[in-house]
């Protein structure tokens, strides 16, 4: 796991991998990145994920302006394991939390309100067929909003002390314009529509998980709600945006494809071999890519690394420095302690 996430550091603190995120957010760009590695070192499934696809989904979240920090709930990157040949591998996936759409769409400056809000058991929900707007009523008949806008709310001292079941959910928003929208989901509903639409949803750790299911409900019936509301103009692009990623849109062209590990022919990728990480004898990991011609020749002669990182260090060789390696040479066995100081 250490080696992991030292791998990770030094792919995220690369020279062009922080030139993406501070020319999406200047001189917060380090600190967004430094964030970032603590919100994944946080989880032991995250730190299983590949360091590119931690870099895209992170890179993803700042371009919408959302912060990856769990403190803040306003993105999550979230692990899901991908068949890669005849195997598996894990990535993360950049998805907008409730708070992070809801302040999206506020951003816009089209809303007075947008609210989403529990119905918990015996409680009634009622629907105004004319209009379609939504009113709750408690079970001693107090109505919250709707007939004729009476200024009513309801009492929720109770319901929280005695934390009654949560049936569904009722959304509601009103633009600056004047349209209003409201719309009703009971948890069954939610369920049905989780089940459809949501990757590996039995396997999803947002929805398997008691505290962030409830986010996720909400999430569903604010996603809902939206669908109702005016999208057009680019102050409601980044709204666009973060919608088309929950439903599993492709990544943006600016963002690059993760590198296959191999061609078609079994040989290492030259994109994937210059992200092979090397350790010196200072204890210090880099990547092939980061290394002069001579010290990737110190790797291809080394007895201490792998098959792998000598093929991957004659790739990037021939590809950066049009050079073949070295002759193989017989060393001393203290000479191969000591030539990968570089």
């Amino acid at each position: 796991m250490e080696s992991q996430s030292n791998n990770l550091v030094v792919f995220m603190k690369r020279p062009d991998v922080l030139t993406k995120f501070t020319d999406i957010l200047g001189d917060n760009g380090k600190s967004y990145v430094q964030s970032v590695l603590i919100a994944v070192s946080a989880s032991a499934e995250l730190m299983k994920c590949t360091p590119e696809s931690i870099f895209r989904s992170a890179l993803r979240a700042a371009s919408l302006g959302l912060s990856c920090d769990p403190a803040l709930k306003q993105a999550w990157l979230v692990p899901y394991n991908r068949k890669q040949g005849d195997g598996w591998i894990k990535e993360a996936q950049f998805q907008p939390h409730y708070k992070g759409l809801y302040t999206l769409a506020m951003r816009t400056g089209k809303y007075w309100n947008i609210n989403v809000s529990a119905i918990y058991d015996g409680q009634r929900v009622m629907e105004n067929p004319l209009t379609g707007m939504h009113a709750v009523m408690e079970e001693n008949g107090f109505m919250g909003e709707h007939p004729g806008k009476n200024p009513a709310y309801m009492d929720v001292t109770i319901r929280r002390r005695d934390a009654s079941k949560i049936i569904g959910w009722l959304g509601y928003f009103k633009t600056k314009k004047g349209f209003e929208k409201s719309i009703w989901m009971s948890s069954a509903e939610i369920d049905d529509h989780a089940r459809k639409y949501v990757k590996d949803y039995d396997k999803n750790p947002n929805w398997n998980d008691g505290e962030k299911r409830l986010v996720m409900e909400m999430k569903t019936v604010l996603r809902q709600l939206l669908s109702w509301a005016d999208m057009s103009g680019t102050e409601s692009a980044l709204l666009v945006e973060a919608m088309k990623a929950e439903e599993g849109e492709p990544i943006d062209a600016v963002i690059e494809n993760e590198p296959n590990r191999f061609d078609e022919d079994g040989t290492i990728t030259y994109e994937r071999a210059k992200q092979v990480v090397i350790k010196t004898t200072s204890g210090k990991e880099k990547f092939l890519g980061e290394l002069d011609a001579e010290s990737l020749n110190k790797v291809y002669l080394s007895s201490q690394t792998t098959d792998e990182q000598k093929e991957a260090a004659v790739i990037v060789l021939k590809s950066d420095f049009n050079m073949d390696p070295p002759a193989v040479e017989k060393k001393t066995e203290k000479q191969n302690m000591t030539e990968l100081g570089f």
